[in-house]
């Protein structure tokens, strides 16, 4: 007979296994506020203040039959997924129990032109609806079922190849994607992503483009960073570098300009060369070849490569909204293109390999980091 001890043990270890197995139904969960635009009927009927569940209902026009699915749907959103603020009733003769307000992640997936207030408007401004369904898109959830797969296999081949056949992830959205859905998705992913990160770079790095009088963004797609340096910094000559398919039919302006080439032969000269999230997509082998490349670009013996990317902290990887985040990106890069994020070890070891002589590293991105390498 198991002691009660014993037994709390047990059923303890049941109860972290479920909440485990039932994290699926959580994004899934997420995935259908985002179809049902629950965070812009909040918003319509409450802007900053709390909704009763009975406004939701009728806004969103549920029949009153799935009342209690989505009482149950909002309540896992709010108390596993910290979507909403689950708010007191205003008063004792309101109107329902259950009260649900915005908060910073549910105002990054309002529509746009869905906020009206400043908080609201700089959300739109940098939506996050795009990177969320990217992730829930069918064939980015399949690679998934085949982790075991992988790793029983000997080879290169990720998940991703396993799942779709022998393309890779770049090649199949270059030559699989016949609708341009799946793209069309990332790119907008991508923009969005980089008009938040651009915006932080230039407010809060401002002396790392001391006497910088060039850069070149490279593989920076449609020019959301180097335009946002652009603007911020009008005596910066700003280059965009990305495949010639990518920048095609992009016109700069003023001091912003796009070159068409091959990252892993040659880049623009340059004070300084900014990657963006580029490195994590690749193997060691390819970013030592991206880094020399960069380096030979570096026109300044003062010059700089600026690097935004994840530095994982494994001093915090205990941490749910940190850490564990970086170990799902980790294995996320790995799965889809064989890349993968790296602590600081892993990077210094990059840089020495490519010849700069020294790196620092600032950590003003929340997940990601910005480092600065020198020749």
């Amino acid at each position: 007979m198991k002691t009660k001890d014993s037994q709390d043990v047990i059923l303890g270890a049941q109860a972290r296994l479920w909440s485990c197995s039932f994290n699926q139904m959580i994004s899934m969960c997420l995935k259908c506020a985002i179809h049902l635009r629950i965070p812009d009927a909040i918003h319509k009927h409450g802007g900053a203040a709390a909704v009763p569940l009975t406004a939701l209902l009728s806004t969103l026009q549920i029949p009153p039959s799935k009342t209690e699915p989505f009482r149950c749907i909002m309540r896992i959103l709010a108390h596993n997924a910290a979507l909403f603020n689950p708010e007191p009733k205003p008063s004792p003769d309101a109107a329902d129990d259950e009260w649900y307000s915005l908060n910073a992640s549910s105002r990054l997936l309002l529509s746009p032109g869905g906020g009206e207030d400043d908080d609201d408007k700089a959300a739109v401004e940098v939506r996050h609806t795009s990177s969320v369904l990217f992730l829930f898109h069918p064939l980015m959830q399949e690679p998934w079922s085949f982790l075991d797969t992988w790793l029983r296999e000997d080879g290169s081949r990720t998940p991703w190849e396993i799942a779709h056949g022998t393309a890779s992830f770049w090649g199949y959205l270059e030559t699989r994607d016949p609708s341009g859905e799946l793209m069309a998705t990332f790119y907008d992913c991508m923009t969005n992503d980089s008009k938040l990160v651009g915006e932080v770079l230039v407010s809060r790095c401002r002396d790392m483009f001391d006497g910088v009088a060039s850069l070149v963004d490279v593989g920076g797609g449609a020019g959301t960073m180097a335009a946002a340096v652009a603007k911020a910094f009008p005596e910066i000559k700003c280059t965009v570098l990305d495949r010639p398919h990518v920048v095609k039919g992009l016109q700069g302006e003023g001091n912003l300009e796009f070159v068409g080439g091959d990252m892993f032969l040659s880049v623009p000269q340059a004070d300084a060369v900014l990657l963006k999230w580029i490195l994590h997509d690749w193997d060691e082998e390819n970013c030592i070849k991206v880094l020399k490349v960069c380096k030979e670009a570096i026109a300044s013996p003062k010059g700089k490569l600026i690097i935004i990317d994840m530095v994982v902290d494994e001093k915090r990887l205990g941490e749910r909204n940190f850490g564990e985040v970086q170990l799902c990106f980790d294995l996320f890069m790995m799965a889809m293109v064989n890349g993968k994020e790296r602590t600081e070890k892993e990077w210094k070891r990059l840089f020495s390999a490519a010849g700069f002589s020294n790196y620092k590293i600032s950590t003003v991105m929340g997940l990601r980091s910005v480092i600065e390498v020198f020749p």
